[in-house]
């Protein structure tokens, strides 16, 4: 293809992955969050500093964004319905080898919560632009 593609007209166009235990990788997220950070920012600053390279070459990354209360309260309830959706599933599995409920009776309800998942991802993900264009 003629022409530079996404990466390829990125500034930073290298990457390192970096395993972190559990509790380190909630200290690090801590610690990124309380400079307003993104952890990748917040590590990269460290690198910066320590091998004393030039800071021109390091762009700032955009601002970490904080979701409000009610978006938290939200994302909990999409993980919940997620795992009702679980168990609907493994209930259905079971009444149909019973033959307690109808194949048709059971695809509606599952329907309904395929529904209900997709309104609360549309929800969550507008409200995230919302809050990141007030930061």
């Amino acid at each position: 293809m003629a022409g530079r593609r996404g990466t390829e007209k990125r500034a930073m166009d290298r990457q390192a992955l970096v395993r972190l235990a559990g509790p380190l990788a909630v200290d690090v997220s801590a610690a990124a969050a309380a400079e307003g950070l993104t952890v990748a920012a917040w590590l990269r600053s460290l690198a910066v500093a320590r091998i004393g390279a030039d800071v021109e070459h390091v762009r700032p990354s955009t601002p970490r964004y904080e979701p409000t209360a009610d978006l938290e309260a939200i994302s909990r309830l999409q993980n919940s319905q997620s795992m009702l959706n679980g168990a609907v599933i493994q209930l259905a599995k079971g009444l149909r080898e019973t033959g307690s409920v109808g194949h048709s009776d059971i695809e509606a309800v599952l329907a309904d919560l395929k529904a209900l998942r997709r309104d609360l991802t549309d929800f969550v993900e507008k409200e995230r632009g919302r809050a990141r264009r007030r930061n």
